[in-house]
This record gives C-alpha cells, sequence and structure tokens, in this order.
C-alpha cells in the first residue's frame, strides 16, 4: 500500500514538473512554425536570390578584371568565369541554408506566440499583401537611391576621410 502512494506522489510530481517543460516546447514549436511561415510568406529565399544574382555580377566584373591580362582566349575566360561562379553560387546557397536554418528559432526566441501571429495576420491583410508584391520594387528603387548618393556624396566623403585616416595611422606608427 506505501509502495503504491509512493508511486502515485511520484507519478503526480513527474507529471506537474514535466508539464510545464512540455507546455514549452509546444509553445515553442508552434513559435517556430509560424516563424518558419512567416519566413516563406516574406519570400527570404527570393530576397537571398537577388542578393546572390547581386554578388555573382559583381565578382564576375571582378573576374573579368583579374584575368584580362592573363593568357586566355575570351572562351576559356568565360569558362573560368562561369565556374568560379558556379562554387560561389553553391557555397552563397550552402551558407543561406544554414542561416534560414537559425532564423526561424530566432524568431520563435524574440517574438511571443501573439506577435508572431500579428506579423502573419498583417502579411496576410491586403496591406501585408501590397507589401510584400511591392518589395522588388522598393529594393530596386532603395538602391538606385543608395547608388546615387554615394556617386554625389562618397567623393567629397572621402577627400575629407582621408587627411583623418592618415593622421591616426601616422600618430599609431609612430607610437612603434
Amino acid at each position: 500500500m506505501k509502495i503504491a502512494a509512493l508511486l502515485i506522489i511520484a507519478s503526480i510530481t513527474v507529471t506537474s514538473l514535466a508539464g510545464p517543460a512540455y507546455a514549452k516546447d509546444a509553445d515553442q514549436d508552434r513559435r517556430i512554425a509560424m516563424a518558419e511561415e512567416i519566413l516563406r510568406i516574406t519570400q527570404v529565399d527570393k530576397i537571398f536570390k537577388q542578393i546572390s544574382e547581386g554578388a555573382i555580377t559583381g565578382q564576375k566584373q571582378a573576374l573579368q578584371l583579374t584575368l584580362k591580362d592573363a593568357d586566355f582566349t575570351d572562351e576559356e575566360r568565360n569558362e573560368i568565369i562561369e565556374e568560379v561562379s558556379g562554387v560561389v553560387i553553391e557555397e552563397l546557397q550552402s551558407a543561406f541554408d544554414q542561416m534560414t536554418e537559425k532564423l526561424a528559432p530566432l524568431y520563435a526566441d524574440v517574438y511571443t506566440a501573439e506577435e508572431l501571429a500579428g506579423i502573419l495576420a498583417f502579411y496576410k491583410s491586403p496591406a501585408g499583401k501590397a507589401m510584400l508584391a511591392k518589395q522588388d520594387v522598393m529594393m530596386q528603387r532603395s538602391m538606385a537611391i543608395g547608388q546615387q548618393w554615394n556617386a554625389e556624396n562618397l567623393p567629397a566623403a572621402m577627400q575629407r576621410m582621408t587627411p583623418r585616416i592618415e593622421a591616426i595611422i601616422k600618430r599609431a606608427t609612430k607610437k612603434d
């Protein structure tokens, strides 16, 4: 009889201790599922593809310059560039996959279930859908604004910064 009572008490204790942990895991799983849906809806993979295409374009241009004086035919140069681009794309995709695996748990840690539900509701609303539909245009125009700003402001900023940077380096080398 005492053994049965101890087993019942032990069972109740274990259940009461495990209950909150199980509920927490279920809530975490729910938040991760909502975060994964947010990542799908916001087309993170499409954004990554655009970023990758920009990186590949820049990398191809850099390779063209690097290889321009090398002893290759145009065909050989293009083959090298395409092969290197393939390696870069493969590595970028692998890095992106690793990063996105960490994003959903990050969202789940930062946002509550209610906040994630609200974010999802927004993206599913007409305003959220419009935002998502127009994000390509916004990104293109934002990049154009950034490029224009750089062209207009960077040369003068570099002129202002160069003497200051040189002075810092000069001071640092005098200490040695």
